[in-house]
């Protein structure tokens, strides 16, 4: 049976598909019709679309609902799919693509999308592009076995992502190495060409995994807690009563 949140999904998803289909009976307005943007590598993007930029707006008022950072961050990614294809390379949007769907285990939600966004040659050069300095792929990284916190600060100093300015590190402290860096490639991609919900977006996507990944972290410390209380007691009652 359909549950409140399948709704709220279907929901944004039909907005969404209405909104890109509405794109070509409207008029542009100058930003749709100038692609005046490049990238540092000398490509140049068109601005979104004012369908596109009222989608975004349409996921950012949705987000106001739901509390699960699951579904906001499938919420995120799945308008990201639509509002960034064209204008980001192919692995980028697959991976986004990805992340929003709901099938997706939350477990292994950073190592599929890790897998699909750096398979690509474009977002490789991309990486290289937002952390020049880097000594550690985003692979290494996420194979880490320290703590959350330590790797997002170990890719906010080595690649300098205060630059961008999109957050501060307090503000997602256990998000996703690979979410945290999709969001800055994208910024890269885009440049000048970013648009404020874009960006908006971008913003909601690294906050959602930071807050879903403290969330499993949680459950995984509870889950060990009451293991280790479980042991303790089935060793007592194998030890028969103390004499």
């Amino acid at each position: 049976m359909p549950t409140i949140c399948t709704h709220a999904w279907r929901s944004v998803a039909f907005l969404a598909l209405a909104l890109v289909a509405c794109a070509g009976c409207s008029k542009s307005t100058p930003d749709d019709s100038n692609p005046s943007a490049s990238t540092a590598q000398g490509t140049a993007l068109p601005k979104l679309t004012t369908a596109k930029r009222a989608m975004a707006q349409a996921v950012l008022t949705k987000l106001r609902k739901p509390d699960d950072p699951h579904q906001r961050l499938r919420m995120v990614a799945g308008a990201l799919t639509m509002i960034e294809t064209g204008r980001m390379p192919a692995a980028w949007v697959a991976a986004m693509k990805k992340a929003s769907m709901a099938s997706m285990d939350p477990n292994q939600l950073d190592t599929v999308v890790l897998k699909e966004l750096m398979q690509g040659e474009d977002e490789k050069a991309l990486y290289k592009r937002v952390c020049p300095d880097g000594k550690l792929s985003l692979e290494d990284i996420e194979g880490q076995a320290r703590p959350l916190e330590k790797k997002v600060e170990l890719l906010f100093h080595e690649c300098k992502l205060a630059r961008y300015q999109l957050l501060e590190q307090k503000e997602a402290p256990t998000a996703g190495p690979t979410f945290l860096m999709a969001a800055h490639m994208a910024i890269e991609r885009v440049d000048q060409s970013l648009h404020s919900n874009e960006k908006k977006l971008l913003r909601e996507l690294v906050i959602a995994s930071s807050k879903l990944r403290a969330k499993l972290q949680a459950e995984q410390q509870s889950e060990e807690a009451d293991a280790g209380t479980d042991a303790g007691a089935a060793a007592e009652t194998d030890a028969g009563p103390k004499p």
